[in-house]
């Protein structure tokens, strides 16, 4: 798809949107009569569009706090390295295979301590099951999950070795074109 042929697309589901639904398809039909290809897009987009779940926030709950407190030694068969990374539920950690069944080397996802746990932790649950029903090459795949005996979830993903893409995008000097490029 070209780039303004994309742009439309987009600013046509985004218009649709905020029309009734019980009258969005007439009027698309009587619109894009002339072009039923882009109809099918648009109309595929809506239905992407409707079907999004809004139950998962991308901001912790009010009133959490940032737990900075070491991460247990091992969970399960495996024991933490390093952090990698931090976000507003948790703390991703390197974590290597420990019990000598075999050698692997792993990312855990560790829920962070909070004042308000149960929402926190049902948002973690809600990002576990949706990791856990994605298949693609270019998302990490989940392996397994669980909860410290304190209390805290956590799940365990494939490690994806790199540079995080901010990093990569200063270090690359990347012109807007290309960041939009890597984003899409």
């Amino acid at each position: 798809m070209n780039l303004e042929r994309e742009r439309r697309l987009l600013r046509l589901v985004e218009e649709a949107l905020a029309w009734p639904p019980e009258t969005r398809d007439a009027r698309l039909r009587t619109d894009l009569a002339h072009d039923p290809s882009f109809l099918e897009e648009v109309r595929a987009m809506l239905t992407a569009a409707e079907s999004v779940d809004e139950s998962l926030p991308t901001q912790m709950p009010l009133g959490t706090a940032f737990d900075e407190s070491p991460p247990p030694e091992r969970l399960g068969p495996y024991r933490i390295v390093e952090l990698l990374g931090q976000g507003g539920m948790g703390r991703v950690f390197r974590a290597e295979r420990a019990d000598g069944v075999f050698e692997q080397t792993i990312a855990i996802k560790l829920m962070r301590r909070t004042r308000l746990p149960q929402a926190v932790a049902g948002q973690f649950a809600r990002e576990r099951q949706i990791l856990a029903r994605l298949r693609h090459p270019n998302i990490a795949q989940l392996f397994d999950g669980g909860v410290t005996p304190e209390g805290l979830s956590y799940f365990v993903m494939e490690l994806v070795e790199g540079r995080p893409i901010s990093q990569y995008a200063v270090e690359e000097r990347l012109t807007v074109r290309e960041l939009l490029m890597v984003f899409r």
